[in-house]
């Protein structure tokens, strides 16, 4: 059973029409690993291209410039990381459907111990024809352009008289992302974007600065753009998630009391650039059970019963102790059900079958927990009953 798991996969990934010069729009896949190995670990994650794809259309967030589709991971025990890929094909490349797939391996394994997700498809449009050769100008045009002219001229009258621009608010610098997203709420009832940054020095996940300025103005249907400073490490938070998509404010309302925590990700869809919320699925997510730890249960056979006992209840499981009446007289572990090694969740109950030492001699009619078992030709023979 491979250590990791890709819990979250997209299975189609949209791409955007190609301009002119025959450049497609970057798209970008959000996937969910979990580390199932009863240890921390570090993960190898890599892209695999699928259907005529080229590894160098690929960048996972955080790799170094020279191997884009390649990055390692810490995992601790139990954790979950989100990894971004972007999809970005050069100028002109071949249109038609292709794919790719994440792969994640140990780092103390890899070619043994890895996972590989499941196939994410996307299509590449062909570039657009060359424009028609120009015709002259019918008439009607200009009457057209007259009419236009008219028109943008109700409407600059119109922009003239609509509201003025409500501004930023103050003190959002500094301010922990969640915090200030819902400052922006509060204050002017404007919904957010985030853009990730490594630079500055503050604190993981703190504005750096804030688009528009703190008192310059933003309209009714604009959002705040904050630049957020990138954790180093893994991030568990929602704004790491969903990177440049706007944040209405119903959103934030609904995330801001939960901490943009990265386990609601699930009750998150992209419409047309914008977060939304499945308010039914986040209570269903909040009020679950956490996920049950797995532990390794190690081969037993041929361990004392004490030794087995010790060894399943530091690991986190209990132990059901039968007596046989086959094989050696040892007081050993004979068996066990299941057999190790093999992964468990804990609290797990291990069946243990052992045959107990014989006890013979006289003493032994004083123990009190003994029970006798007559052996003919050999006396009387005591054995221990099970703990």
């Amino acid at each position: 059973m491979p250590s990791f798991q890709i819990t979250e996969a997209p299975s189609r990934l949209e791409m955007g029409a190609p301009d002119a010069s025959g450049v497609t729009p970057p798209a970008k896949a959000t996937f969910l690993v979990r580390n199932m190995a009863p240890s921390a670990q570090v993960g190898r994650i890599t892209v695999e291209p699928l259907d005529g794809a080229r590894p160098e259309w690929f960048e996972i967030a955080g790799a170094p410039a020279t191997s884009p589709g390649k990055i390692e991971r810490d995992f601790v025990y139990g954790g979950n990381q989100s990894i971004e890929v972007t999809v970005r094909p050069p100028p002109n490349a071949p249109a038609g459907n292709h794919g790719f797939r994440l792969r994640v391996a140990a780092e103390s394994d890899p070619d043994a111990d890895f996972v590989q997700g499941p196939a994410v498809a996307f299509t590449l449009a062909a570039p657009p024809a060359a424009p028609a050769p120009k015709k002259k100008i019918p008439w009607w045009i200009f009457a057209a352009a007259a009419a236009m002219v008219v028109l943008l001229a109700g409407v600059g009258a119109f922009m003239f008289m609509r509201a003025p621009a409500t501004p930023v608010p103050e003190g959002l610098v500094g301010q922990r992302a969640e915090n200030a997203a819902s400052a922006v709420v509060e204050a002017i009832d404007r919904g957010v974007t985030f853009a990730l940054s490594r630079e500055g020095t503050g604190e993981p996940l703190t504005v750096i600065s804030t688009r528009p300025p703190a008192g310059s103005g933003v309209d009714e249907d604009e959002f705040v753009a904050l630049t957020v400073r990138i954790p180093d490490g893994p991030c568990d938070s929602l704004i790491c998630r969903f990177p440049d998509a706007r944040f209405p404010s119903a959103t934030v309302k609904a995330l801001a009391p939960l901490g943009f925590d990265v386990k609601y990700a699930p009750a998150l869809t992209v419409a047309q650039g914008e977060v939304r919320v499945d308010a039914a699925r986040i209570e269903e997510i909040r009020n679950a059970a956490p996920p049950v730890p797995v532990v390794r249960m190690p081969r037993l056979a041929g361990l004392t019963v004490d030794q087995a006992r010790q060894q399943l209840a530091d690991l986190g499981l209990g132990m059901n102790l039968t007596s046989v009446t086959d094989g050696p007289e040892d007081g050993r572990v004979h068996r066990t059900a299941p057999e190790g090694p093999t992964e468990l969740p804990a609290g797990s109950i291990v069946q243990v079958f052992y045959r107990s030492e014989p006890c013979i001699g006289r003493r032994c009619l004083f123990l009190q927990d003994m029970v006798v078992a007559p052996k003919f030709m050999d006396g009387v023979i005591m054995q221990r009953l099970p703990q």
